[in-house]
C-alpha cells in the first residue's frame, strides 16, 4: 500500500525500496552480485545439492515437480562457476574492499562459519540447520529493522568464504559422479529416523553433462571422457545424432497405476477390517478385485485429512495404530517424491523420448568453452584436437546439418524439441538461437581478451570458405545494403555490424584494417589494440572493414562425410547453375 501510495506522488521509482526517511535504499553491485551466492548457499545440502525448497526452482520445466524433495547438482555445478568468476573480479576490481548491507555482512560470516565448521564433523543435517538457520536470521532481521547501514568488507572476507565454499562444492560434484562416467542431476532429500538427511539418486540427465562441463571443475582429459560416457549413453539417440534430455522408458498405464497389493493391506490391520466392514475411504476394490487407493486421496495432504475424520469415528483406534503404515503404503505405492514433472509422464514438449534442442545448443556451449579453455592452458595439440572432434561431433546432430525430412521442418528455423514420434515442433525465438550465435563467433575465432578483438579461427573448417568468386552483402551501420564482392577461399561475416573478411593465405596471421577515409593499415598478428577495439564495438564507423589473412594450417580439415543438407545444398547448386547455363543466363 505505501509503495502504490509513492508511485502516486513520485512514479515508478516508488515500487524501490525505501527507507523511514523516505529515501531510495542503495546497494552496489558487489552486494549484489553476492547475495545470490549467500542465498544458494544457505540451501546447500553437502554432496547432495542446491535445496530446491521453493515453489519456481529453477527454469527446467521438464522437473518442476521437484520442488520441496529435490536437490539440484546442476544449481551446485553453476553456482561453483559463479563464485569463480567473483573470485576473480573481486580480487581485481575491489582490492580495497567494497561496502555491502550490515544484515549481509552478518549473513555472510554465519555462513562462513557454518561450512567451516562441517569441515571438522560430517553431519549433514547439522550443516544445513546452520545454513538454513543463517538465512532464517538474516530474513527477520531485514523485515524488522532493514538492511541497515552499510560496512566494508575486505576482499580477505570474500575469499575466506568463498575458499570453504568451493572446497566443499567440489566435493560434492565430485560424490555425484556416476560409474558410467556421466554424473548425476538432480537427487532426492530424505531424513532417516533420527533425522538425519540421505540421498537418493535420480537417473541420468543430459542437463547434468552441460552443467560439470560449464563448471570448470574437469581437466580436458576428464571433459572428453563425460562427452564420451555421453555419446555411450542412453541418452543418445543414434538416430537422430543427437541427445534426448533423460532415458526414455514406458510409461505406465492409467489402469496399473494405484495398484496396492493383497498382502500389503492384508498386513494392516486396520484396512482389512475397514474392508470387511464395507468402509472404502481410504482403500477400495475396484470391478477386477484390485485394491487401490480411493480416487479422492489424491496426496498425503488428503490421506491425512481422511484418516482424521476416521478418529471421530469407530475406526479411531485402528488409525492411530496403524497411520504410519498406512503413510508409508501410500508412498511406496505413489512414489510422489521422485515424481519430477513433464520429464516422467509426457512424451511431447521437454518428456519422454523428446530432444530439446535448448539443452543440445548449452552441451555444444560447453564443449567449445572446454575447448578453448584446453588451447589457453597449453594442452596437447593431440587433446586439442580431439576436443575438436567432441564438438564437431555435438555440432553434428543439430538441425542445420539435416535435411528437412530427417529434422520434420526447415532446418534453419529454431523449433523448441522434437519428440521421439515426429519431427521438430513449436518453432519460435528459442534459447538455441542464443547458444548458435556464441558457439558461431566461437568458430569463427572471434576474441575478446583485455578489451582486444582477436582472430583466431580454430574450430573453423576449410570446406565453409569459397571455392569460387562470390558477393557478401550486409547491413551497414548506416542502414544501407552494401556488398563486398570475393575472391575464392574467403569466409565472411559481420561483428558489431563491420564486415569481417577471412582470406586463406599463407602469410597469415595478418590484419589489414580499412578505414572509412578511405586509408588502410595492415597488423601483424591476429589481435587489434583496445583503442580500434572499441571503435567497432562503439559501431563509430572508423572501420569500414576488416580483412584477415589465415594461415591454412590453422583450419579444421573437411569432415570425413559432408552433412545431407550440405550434399542437397551443392546438388541443387549445380542443378541450377545448369538451368542458368540452359537459358543463356550469364
Amino acid at each position: 500500500k505505501r509503495a502504490k501510495i509513492r508511485c502516486a506522488s513520485v512514479g515508478s521509482d516508488g515500487r524501490l525500496l525505501h527507507d523511514e526517511h523516505g529515501a531510495i535504499v542503495h546497494a552496489t553491485l558487489a552486494e549484489k552480485l553476492l547475495v545470490p551466492v549467500l542465498a544458494k548457499l544457505s540451501s546447500f545440502v553437502i554432496d547432495g545439492g542446491i535445496w530446491l525448497n521453493t515453489q519456481r526452482p529453477e527454469w527446467n520445466d521438464a522437473n518442476n515437480a521437484l520442488a520441496g524433495h529435490g536437490l539440484s547438482v546442476v544449481t551446485l555445478c553453476y553456482l561453483r562457476r559463479h563464485i569463480t568468476l567473483l573470485t576473480e573480479l573481486f580480487a581485481a576490481e575491489c582490492a580495497g574492499g567494497f561496502e555491502i548491507g550490515g544484515a549481509v555482512v552478518t549473513w555472510m560470516n554465519d555462513l562462513a562459519a557454518a561450512l567451516k565448521q562441517h569441515s571438522q564433523s560430517s553431519s549433514r543435517r547439522a550443516t544445513l540447520d546452520q545454513l538454513g538457520g543463517a538465512f532464517e536470521k538474516y530474513r527477520e532481521e531485514i523485515y524488522a529493522r532493514g538492511i541497515g547501514s552499510n560496512q566494508n568488507v575486505t576482499i580477505e572476507q570474500i575469499d575466506e568464504l568463498f575458499k570453504i565454499s568451493l572446497k566443499l562444492i567440489d566435493r560434492s560434484i565430485e560424490s555425484n559422479r556416476r560409474r558410467d562416467g556421466l554424473f548425476h542431476s538432480y537427487n532426492l532429500l530424505h531424513t532417516d529416523s533420527a533425522g538425519e538427511i540421505e540421498i537418493e539418486r535420480l537417473p541420468e540427465m543430459l542437463e547434468g553433462q552441460v552443467a560439470v562441463l560449464s563448471a570448470g571443475i574437469l581437466s580436458a582429459e576428464q571433459s572428453l571422457q563425460v562427452i564420451d560416457a555421453l555419446f555411450d549413453s542412453a541418452l543418445y539417440c543414434r538416430r537422430r545424432k543427437s541427445f534426448i534430455l533423460y532415458p526414455d522408458r514406458a510409461a505406465a498405464g492409467f489402469l496399473d497405476r494405484n495398484r496396492v497389493g493383497r498382502e500389503a493391506v492384508a498386513n494392516i490391520p486396520a484396512l482389512a477390517a475397514m474392508l470387511a466392514a464395507g468402509d472404502e475411504s481410504i482403500v477400495c476394490k475396484d470391478a477386477e478385485g484390485q485394491y487401490r487407493f480411493n480416487a479422492q486421496l489424491n496426496n498425503v495432504d488428503a490421506l491425512n485429512d481422511a484418516m482424521n475424520q476416521l478418529r471421530q469415528s469407530r475406526w479411531a483406534g485402528a488409525i492411530t495404530r496403524d497411520g504410519a503404515a498406512i503413510i508409508e503404503l501410500y508412498e511406496s505405492t505413489f512414489n510422489h517424491r521422485a515424481f519430477t514433472g513433464r520429464s516422467g509422464a509426457m512424451f511431447g514438449y521437454e518428456g519422454l523420448g523428446s530432444i530439446y534442442w535448448h539443452m543440445v545448443a548449452k552441451l555444444l556451449v560447453a564443449v567449445q568453452e572446454v575447448y578453448f579453455a584446453a588451447v589457453h592452458s597449453g594442452e596437447s595439440g593431440a587433446m586439442i584436437s580431439r576436443l575438436a572432434d567432441a564438438y564437431e561431433r555435438v555440432r553434428g546432430g543439430l538441425g542445420f546439418n539435416k535435411s528437412a525430412a530427417d529434422f520434420g521442418a526447415f532446418p534453419t528455423d529454431p523449433y523448441s524439441h522434437s519428440p521421439s514420434h515426429a519431427g521438430a515442433r513449436q518453432p519460435g525465438m528459442t534459447g538455441q538461437v542464443k547458444e548458435e550465435i556464441l558457439t558461431r563467433f566461437g568458430e569463427l575465432g572471434v576474441h575478446v581478451e583485455q578489451g582486444q578483438v582477436r582472430f583466431a579461427p580454430r574450430l573453423l573448417s576449410r570446406h565453409e570458405f569459397t571455392t569460387r568468386p562470390g558477393a557478401f552483402e550486409y547491413v551497414a551501420i548506416d542502414g544501407s545494403l552494401q556488398t563486398i564482392e570475393l575472391s575464392p577461399h574467403c569466409i565472411a561475416f559481420t561483428y558489431c555490424q563491420t564486415p569481417v573478411v577471412y582470406r586463406i593465405d599463407p602469410a597469415g596471421p595478418r590484419v589489414v584494417l580499412h578505414r572509412a577515409g578511405g586509408q588502410y593499415e595492415v597488423i601483424a598478428g591476429d589481435r587489434l589494440d583496445a583503442a580500434t577495439s572499441r571503435q567497432i564495438f562503439d559501431r563509430s564507423g572508423e572501420i569500414s572493414r576488416i580483412e584477415v589473412s589465415v594461415n591454412e594450417h590453422l583450419l579444421r580439415a573437411k569432415p570425413a562425410q559432408l552433412s545431407r543438407l550440405q550434399r542437397d545444398s551443392e546438388s541443387t547448386a549445380t542443378v541450377n547453375a545448369q538451368r542458368s547455363a540452359a537459358a543463356g543466363d550469364s
